[in-house]
This record gives C-alpha cells, sequence and structure tokens, in this order.
C-alpha cells in the first residue's frame, strides 16, 4: 500500500473552482464554488475529475454543491452577464508543488466526467511542464468500441483490496483503504441519468474526495470516486465509483471531440423504486415524451396529470426493446447505449385502456401490450455545453 501510494500520489490533483472578481480596494475576492480531486490522466496535462466538482465553472448560476444535484438553470448566462453579476470562473489545480489554472477541455453530465487541461508550457522557460500520468490499465480494457460493447469485464473481485487518494475536506493527498464491496452498481448523474456498472467500496470517502482515483493495492486506476450514501452527506461505508472502462471511453471522446453524443429515445421515465410504490414491477414507465422526438411522432405515449396533483393517465410502460426484455431504467439504458444513433428500434410497451364511461382518475380498465417502432436520436446536450440545454436531453 506504501508503494502503491507513493507511486501515484504525485498524479492526483486538487481542484478548486472560484469566482474571482476585483474588490473597491483593487484585491481580488474569491467566492468558493467547489472543491474536488482529480488525477493526471496523459503527460500533456489532462486532469480527469468527476463534472459536479467543475460545474460552478462551467455554469456559475447554478447553486454550488459538493455532491450531484439536478439541473437548475436552463443554461448559463451570457459571458458578459456572467463577469457582471458572478466574476470570472476559475479553475486552479494544484499537482504536486504546481499550481496552475486550468480549461475544460469537455465535460459529460450524464456519466459525471469532466476533463480539464493544464498549460503545457511553462512561460518562464519555455519548457513542456512535467505531469506524471495516473497507472492504468492498457490493451483490451481500454480500446471499446463503444460504450456499451460486450468485452471481457475488468479483473475484479468484490472483498479485494481499494485505495481512494483524494481531498476530503481539502486535505490534499489523504489516502483511505477498503474493499471492493459490490460490482454493477449504479448512481445517479447530475442530469438525473443513471450511471451504471458502478464500483461500490467502503473506503472512507467524503465531500472533497469526489474525481479521486479508486486503485487496487498494486496501485492501478479501477475507477474515479464519484458518490456516496449517506444520510448525512459523510462518509457512510457506502462509495460508488465509476469503473475504468467507462471512463476510458468518455474521456477519449471528450479529448477528440469535447463532447459526447448518444443514442436517445426522447423520453423521461420514472425511477424503479418510485414504479414499485405505484405497483409497475417490471418494465420502465413513460413519464414525458419530447414533442420534437421521433418517439413522438410514433406515439410513445406520456403520463398525464390530473387535478392537482393526482394521475390522469399512466404513460406506456416499456416492456422490451428489439426483445430484450427490460425491468429497470437502468436496463432500458444499457440496451440503448449498445445501439447506434440512427438505428430503428421496436419497442413492446404495455399500455393502459381508455376508461369507460368518462371522468378521470387512474383505473384498472385493463391494458395491451402494443409495439411501436421508432428511431434513436442523437443527444449532445451534456456533452460540452450545458447542463440542460438540449430538447432531447435525457434518455
Amino acid at each position: 500500500m506504501t508503494s502503491a501510494f507513493s507511486r501515484c500520489a504525485p498524479s492526483v490533483a486538487y481542484v478548486d473552482v472560484f469566482l474571482e472578481s476585483p474588490s473597491a480596494d483593487g484585491l481580488r475576492v474569491r467566492v468558493p464554488r467547489g472543491t474536488g480531486s482529480g488525477f493526471v490522466w496523459d503527460e500533456q496535462g489532462r486532469v480527469v475529475t468527476n463534472y459536479h466538482v467543475v460545474r460552478g465553472y462551467v455554469n456559475p448560476a447554478l447553486p454550488a454543491s459538493a455532491s450531484p444535484a439536478p439541473p437548475a438553470s436552463p443554461g448559463p448566462p451570457s459571458a458578459a452577464l456572467r463577469k457582471a453579476l458572478l466574476g470570472n470562473p476559475v479553475i486552479e489545480v494544484t499537482v504536486g508543488s504546481q499550481t496552475l489554472r486550468a480549461s475544460v477541455v469537455g465535460f459529460d453530465v450524464d456519466k459525471d466526467i469532466a476533463v480539464l487541461q493544464l498549460p503545457p508550457f511553462d512561460p518562464a522557460t519555455r519548457l513542456p511542464r512535467a505531469f506524471p500520468p495516473i497507472e492504468r490499465l492498457h490493451g483490451s480494457f481500454s480500446q471499446l468500441g463503444s460504450e456499451g460493447a460486450a468485452v471481457a469485464p475488468l479483473p475484479l473481485l468484490v472483498g479485494q483490496t481499494a485505495l481512494a487518494i483524494g481531498a476530503p475536506y481539502g486535505l490534499s493527498q489523504s489516502l483511505s483503504v477498503g474493499i471492493i464491496s459490490g460490482l454493477n452498481r449504479s448512481f445517479r448523474s447530475p442530469s438525473g441519468r443513471l450511471v451504471t456498472g458502478c464500483i461500490q467500496t467502503d473506503c472512507a470517502v467524503n465531500p472533497g474526495n469526489s474525481g479521486g482515483p479508486l486503485l487496487s493495492s498494486a496501485g492501478t486506476l479501477i475507477g474515479m470516486t464519484s458518490a456516496i450514501e449517506s444520510p448525512t452527506g459523510a462518509s457512510a461505508g457506502i462509495a460508488f465509483a465509476v469503473p475504468y472502462d467507462t471512463l476510458s471511453y468518455v474521456v477519449s471522446l471528450l479529448i477528440k471531440y469535447g463532447k459526447v453524443t448518444r443514442p436517445v429515445l426522447g423520453a423521461t421515465y420514472l425511477a424503479a423504486e418510485k414504479s414499485e410504490q405505484i405497483g409497475i414491477a417490471d418494465g420502465v414507465l413513460v413519464v414525458d415524451v419530447f414533442k420534437s422526438s421521433p418517439a413522438y411522432a410514433a406515439g410513445l405515449r406520456r403520463t398525464e396529470s390530473g387535478p392537482g396533483s393526482g394521475v390522469a393517465r399512466l404513460g406506456d410502460v416499456i416492456l422490451s426493446l428489439d426483445g430484450e426484455r427490460v425491468r429497470s431504467e437502468g436496463e432500458l439504458n444499457q440496451a440503448i447505449a449498445r445501439k447506434r444513433v440512427g438505428d430503428r428500434v421496436a419497442l413492446a410497451v404495455r399500455r393502459q385502456r381508455p376508461r369507460k364511461g368518462g371522468g378521470g382518475g387512474v383505473t384498472d380498465a385493463g391494458s395491451d401490450v402494443v409495439e411501436i417502432r421508432t428511431t434513436l436520436v442523437g443527444s449532445t446536450g451534456s456533452g460540452g455545453a450545458k447542463e440542460a440545454g438540449s430538447s432531447l436531453h435525457g434518455t
């Protein structure tokens, strides 16, 4: 463990986001917008972290938050208005003894991943800066054909040792040790979408650890600590990390294109735990369908609200996609991820029959299973421009 820490710690970064504006006495005032961790990805000075760590830079109009939160604004204000009202957003990254201002290469809200760029050259010496990249896997695990491609899984086992390095509560270069507690877990990203296939660990992960590396006992990157399950906001022994294969795929796209384009239906769904509360134990309930989407034109039905906070009619419940059964929102997301933008897909949906005799409210008038054929469209709203700006933002 001491050997792994000594090798990897120089690659772990402390990320500080703030708004900077001049005060009346000529001094610069810093308004904190978030802190977290990150790690050097390559020798070109790219740093990987969580999107929610730098969301105060990307969209200063949103409230500062140390953990993922749903979008609270349709988009950032203009640069001029932002500077006048809020100040200039700044990201400072500390790696070793160097504290440098970084820019954003791109981000993926749906996976809670961001890539930052440090200045590669030292203006004083005109020489390249030295950035030690984190140790990570090479070969088949880092060469994914697509985000949902079927590839050999990482050689991870429940019970094996895990190491987390980060800056909990601003205490940089802190090491916590635990085990892998579970695999194939999920958590919700800032967009509200499920991040699936995640690693669960009991390493002590607290606010400030977000974006830091999760390592094997050999010091190899296996994931990025991203979220915790806790009633208090502090470590409760349940933390989640985005796995390395997802990181590798998304980071490569962000470096190349600055954004990630995903196939989507153009609809939003009810979370599995809430579906069970209203008696839907199998399938995915459609909450809303974007009017600009092919799914809307194909006749996919949304849930209609009734008087007050009631429901007049439940929307379609998606049972399968191209014959692949989907029991939950996560399974539907995974099935869609294995497709491409422009693919035609067949949805089997359970549709509530219209109530006879008039009146409103949800009834047990029965249901039918119908097939809907639609086309998957591309969503880039989470790739590099806004947290919630695409008309097809979501799945």
